[in-house]
């Protein structure tokens, strides 16, 4: 919803942006941003600590609301409350054309390298 700009719901495209989606404190005067992970950090003496701002598209018409995370590179895997799934390599890779194509990924510490026959659609 937040690149196409059409409701997934109802197709309806008046939406709205929330840069920050609001936590409240103890009482409605303390508000801060929303932040989705709860994480330990440090060895020996592990402290929690709180990442991953929330925004979020809302839809004028419906009501539909989709959470994104601003800043997704500061939640980190701490084997608790946060835990890292997928296989190895990105989801998506886009190809310039069709053909044979042998790739050497990396991303962040990772390596994985594919050989693949690419066909035009």
């Amino acid at each position: 919803m937040r690149k196409s700009e059409i409701c997934l719901k109802c197709s309806n495209n008046q939406l709205l942006h929330v840069g920050a989606v609001a936590d409240t404190g103890r009482s409605d005067k303390e508000m801060r941003p929303m932040l989705l992970a709860l994480m330990i950090m440090g060895y020996g003496s592990e402290q929690l600590t709180r990442a991953g701002q929330l925004t979020a598209v809302v839809c004028r018409k419906c009501g539909y609301t989709e959470f994104y995370v601003a800043d997704p590179e500061s939640i980190t895997p701490d084997g608790k409350y946060v835990h890292e799934i997928g296989g190895p390599g990105p989801s998506i890779i886009d190809l310039p054309s069709a053909g044979c194509w042998h790739m050497t990924l990396n991303w962040g510490a990772q390596h994985d390298s594919l050989s693949l026959d690419y066909v035009k659609p």
